[in-house]
């Protein structure tokens, strides 16, 4: 029922601050707009994605969409404000069989990381800027890691349905470092 129409779930600007991202969940496409709120350019995903939050690589030229319904990762190539498709990954180990929904994602260090709402877990793709894989998934610590964020060697992950944010040192394969009791997190940000 989340597709009967227009459903917006993020906003965001290209790297070049050129064009605002708008990722649609319920008509799976990306709208690239001029600051005027003209429509510059759109690029569609296969129906049924649910396309939920924009990430740019570290350089800007690619984006990478985690799509809720279908638990995938599309990487676009960009380019002047084109967006132009190259692959499509899942979220989940193919042995999955349970019920998931990606919710946030991120990129560092050249990885692309993604909440799994479901398989409980952190995703870790790699893009070698045609192919995305992958790589790994790490057990997020709690249930519903609606969030997560990066400080310094540490993923934070906002475990929401666990009442937790679970802590990570990344350089020690994430080993979990402490847990954080704090009813229904939902966010994590930095200032």
């Amino acid at each position: 029922m989340r597709q009967t129409g227009p459903h917006v779930h993020f906003i965001g600007q290209t790297p070049d601050g050129k064009y605002l991202c708008v990722a649609d969940l319920g008509l799976d496409t990306i709208f690239l707009y001029n600051w005027d709120m003209t429509l510059y350019t759109k690029a569609s995903l296969p129906s049924g994605s649910g396309v939920r939050h924009l990430v740019f690589s570290e350089d800007g030229n690619f984006l990478f969409a985690v799509n809720e319904l279908q638990s995938t990762v599309a990487a676009f190539a960009y380019y002047s404000g084109q967006l132009s498709f190259m692959d499509l990954c899942s979220t989940v180990p193919a042995c999955f069989d349970g019920e998931n929904a990606p919710a946030a994602i991120r990129v560092k260090d050249g990885n692309i990381y993604v909440s799994n709402r479901g398989h409980d877990s952190i995703a870790c793709l790699t893009f070698d800027g045609r192919t995305l894989t992958l790589v790994n998934c790490i057990a997020c610590g709690g249930r519903t890691p609606r969030d997560f964020n990066f400080a310094d060697k540490y993923l934070l992950c906002a475990n929401q349905d666990s009442d937790q944010v679970t802590v990570f040192d990344m350089e020690d394969e994430f080993h979990i470092v402490d847990c954080l009791e704090i009813e229904r997190p939902f966010c994590i940000l930095r200032s």
